[in-house]
């Protein structure tokens, strides 16, 4: 049972990425597609969680002091995003794969500003964190 609660959300991300591919127009930017894919299956996902957590008795509110660090936490990521973009662009990886630079601006920076802030900051974060919570579980709960 455990191993259905660990990857039947990954499945049905999985599942809604696929469908959502066919569905929309050929040559649509993988990142848009990806972005719908994740806002469409963020509510049942959301459902899936709130479920395990009422199981595992851990049922609680938002805590709101941790509200306010979000934006230490953002600050942090971009900061560490930018750091590592640099250490990439530094390293002989550039090099070894010389047509990815031009492959990710088509892909990932063609779409408009609001889509690539809707798809990368919100909907697929999102959606990939509530597709983990029964193997995060299960990791807290079986240490090595």
């Amino acid at each position: 049972m455990l191993i259905l609660k660990i990857i039947a959300p990954l499945i049905f991300y999985n599942l809604v990425l696929n469908v959502v591919n066919l569905l929309l127009p050929f040559g649509m930017s993988p990142l848009a597609v990806t972005g719908t894919g994740a806002l469409l299956s963020l509510p049942l996902l959301y459902i899936f969680y709130r479920k395990e957590q009422k199981q595992r008795g851990k049922c609680r509110e938002t805590d709101v002091t941790l509200l306010h660090g979000i934006p230490y936490i953002m600050l942090l990521a971009a900061a560490s995003c930018i750091l590592l973009n640099y250490l990439i662009s530094i390293s002989p990886l550039p090099k070894l794969f010389m047509g990815y630079e031009e492959q990710f601006a088509q892909d990932l920076l063609s779409p408009p500003l609001w889509v690539q802030l809707l798809c990368t900051v919100i909907a697929i974060p999102a959606a990939e964190e509530l597709c983990f919570p029964g193997l995060r579980h299960y990791l807290r709960s079986h240490p090595r």
